[in-house]
């Protein structure tokens, strides 16, 4: 059994923020049909809105990118582990275009993987996706190879793997589904190892999944959120709610929102950081240097 360190999992100092501060910025957004949540690295967890829980599926990107994170920094396989690698029984069978794609281009949909609904290894016998001048072509597929591997690796099927290194971790109540303060611990956790500590990954390993590369991070999307950057953003729907999760490592925030829409949800998110990330300051731009005057010549 995995657990976060006693920097995550036992802060005790009040955080900035209070529950009625973000009620009171949640409520000109909807009355109903939101919740939210605001933590930092150190403090307690600070809630508002409608309680709501969703499955961890409406996350699954960051879950799955945290969840080979760890496998990566327990030794198990490398960033660079390649499909054959893991499946070398696969390899008279699959397209040989599929072989060497690695777990970081799987993870960043940069494997020319196409869309199907098809078995994992039914997938790798399709015609891959045209190499283009764009590297990166998003594709559910891609995150089930992943996850494939990840149960090649451990033997164990993909819901105890989540059980074990993400809800056990963080004392989730329940095997399928997260509440608005789960989303928020998990988000946080990310913020801590962003800062420099180890986490539910170690800080080397978040800063790769934080990394934006051709389009995307791996399973988030560094993006600007107003003018604030870099802010990691990973959203997704499941039936009614959407789900949105952020971490903004230098303005030491992370939040979490469950909407009835994503224009709420996204609405929530800038209200939530314009009230508690001030922008970071800018430097004043240096004036040039005026070229030395020439003496004039008697």
């Amino acid at each position: 059994m995995r657990f976060v360190p006693l920097l995550l999992l036992l802060a005790t100092t009040l955080s900035a923020q209070s529950p009625a501060e973000v009620q009171a910025i949640l409520q000109p957004i909807a009355k109903s049909g939101l919740a939210a949540a605001v933590a930092r690295t150190d403090g307690l967890i600070s809630v508002g809105g409608k309680a709501s829980r969703v499955p961890i599926g409406s996350i699954a990107e960051p879950v799955t990118a945290t969840i080979l994170g760890t496998l990566v920094d327990e030794g198990f396989i490398t960033w660079e582990t390649t499909v054959a690698n893991v499946f070398p029984e696969w390899r008279g069978s699959i397209r040989p275009e599929y072989a060497n794609v690695t777990l970081v281009q799987l993870l960043s949909h940069e494997g020319r993987i196409p869309t199907s609904n098809a078995p994992v290894q039914e997938v790798l016998t399709l015609e891959p996706l045209p190499a283009v001048r764009k590297q990166y072509d998003w594709s559910p597929a891609s995150q089930r190879i992943a996850m494939a591997i990840a149960e090649k690796i451990t033997g164990q099927k993909w819901d105890e793997i989540v059980r074990e290194r993400v809800l056990q971790a963080f004392e989730v109540k329940g095997t399928t589904d997260l509440s608005i303060e789960d989303l928020a611990k998990f988000a946080r956790s990310h913020l801590v190892a962003l800062q420099g500590h180890d986490s539910i990954v170690k800080a080397g390993t978040a800063r790769l999944l934080h990394d934006k590369r051709n389009k995307i991070a791996l399973g988030w999307d560094v993006q600007t959120v107003m003018s604030y950057a870099p802010i990691s953003v990973a959203s997704g729907s499941a039936g009614k709610s959407h789900t949105l999760i952020a971490v903004a490592p230098k303005q030491n925030l992370a939040i979490a929102v469950i909407a009835n829409s994503e224009s709420v949800a996204r609405k929530a998110l800038e209200s939530l950081i314009l009230a508690y990330a001030p922008p970071l300051l800018q430097p004043a731009p240096r004036r040039p240097i005026p070229p030395p005057r020439r003496p004039r010549v008697p």
